[in-house]
C-alpha cells in the first residue's frame, strides 16, 4: 500500500497522526493548516485534515 492510498484510507486525520506517517513536526503541519495550504477544519481544539483531498493535493503536486 502507498502513501496516497494510505492517506485516503481514512476520511480524516488528527494533525499528530499525520505528522507521524509523514515524519514531518505537528507544529509544521498545523501552521499549514491555518495558511490554509492543506485541506483542515477545526472542531473544538482539534485539527483535521481530510484524507482523500490531502491525497489528492499531493498527487497533483507530483504532477
Amino acid at each position: 500500500m502507498d502513501l496516497l492510498e494510505v492517506l485516503e484510507s481514512k476520511a480524516v486525520w488528527k494533525i499528530e497522526e499525520l505528522g507521524d506517517l509523514l515524519n514531518v513536526s505537528p507544529k509544521t503541519l498545523y501552521k499549514q493548516a491555518s495558511r490554509k495550504r492543506i485541506p483542515a477544519f477545526k472542531l473544538g481544539t482539534c485539527v483535521l485534515v481530510y484524507g482523500k483531498a490531502f491525497a489528492d493535493l499531493i498527487r497533483n503536486k507530483l504532477k
